[in-house]
């Protein structure tokens, strides 16, 4: 059975946890569910958002804006397991859930950006927290990770590209980032090593007490993706 979507429940939702989290509860994928807030012109977290409030930072909350023509959008009324929401109605939505459901197999050659970029990582700097920081004078993979972990986020990175090159989209890599163009979308995506939080410290502020997380590193993959335009970002943290 279906309902439609309603804006302010929605709204509030993504607010309170991110759409990787939520999307679940509606058995559809965070792309489809942010596909699903831009057609009802829904605001999302920008980059850095969660982050913040994990800092305990004070993070901006974008306003609802009022959409008098707001579509109709349908959703399934209950999602007992995550499945894509096929909207007949919707091309978009079909073509995301059809990609979506075709196996990706793990390829053992390397992708040929991903030979272009090894040798500046495997000489890259390390920053404070040991993982490889490469310089931005040349194109290069966006992946971010401890030198222990380089040789997995290679292998990794480069199934992700032939994978994405196999489904029809195009990749490219830029200094400062890899991306790809999906449904008309610009989005970013590297495969980094997630810090966890060490420590997490009482500092006196000017007007009250704040708290500082101190980090390191966790020795766990994670996709990081993220949309240029609308600013959201989502984790996939991988098994190891």
């Amino acid at each position: 059975m279906h309902e439609y979507w309603k804006r302010e429940e929605l709204y509030k939702e993504v607010w309170e946890q991110p759409l990787l989290k939520l999307a679940p509860k509606y058995g559809i994928s965070a792309v489809a569910l942010g596909k699903v807030c831009r057609r009802l012109k829904i605001p999302v977290p920008g980059r850095g958002y969660w982050a913040k409030l994990e800092a305990g930072k004070p993070a901006r909350r974008l306003p609802l804006r009022e959409y008098k023509d707001a579509p109709y959008t349908r959703r399934l009324k209950t999602a007992p397991t995550p499945k894509p929401d096929i909207d007949s109605a919707d091309p978009e939505l079909a073509g995301i859930a059809a990609v979506e459901s075709r196996p990706i197999m793990v390829k053992t050659e390397e992708h040929k950006l991903v030979v272009s970029s090894e040798a500046r990582l495997r000489r890259a700097r390390t920053d404070k927290y040991g993982l490889l920081e490469p310089s931005t004078d040349k194109a290069c993979v966006d992946i971010r990770v401890s030198k222990e972990l380089l040789d997995r986020a290679l292998v990794l990175m480069s199934t992700t590209l032939f994978a994405l090159e196999e489904k029809g989209f195009e990749v490219k890599v830029s200094e400062s980032a890899t991306s790809v163009q999906i449904f008309g979308q610009d989005v970013r995506f590297s495969v980094v090593e997630e810090l966890q939080v060490r420590e997490r410290r009482r500092e006196q502020g000017l007007s009250r007490d704040k708290t500082i997380n101190i980090y390191e590193r966790s020795g766990k993959l994670a996709f990081h993706i993220e949309e240029d335009e609308k600013g959201w970002i989502c984790y996939w943290l991988l098994p190891n």
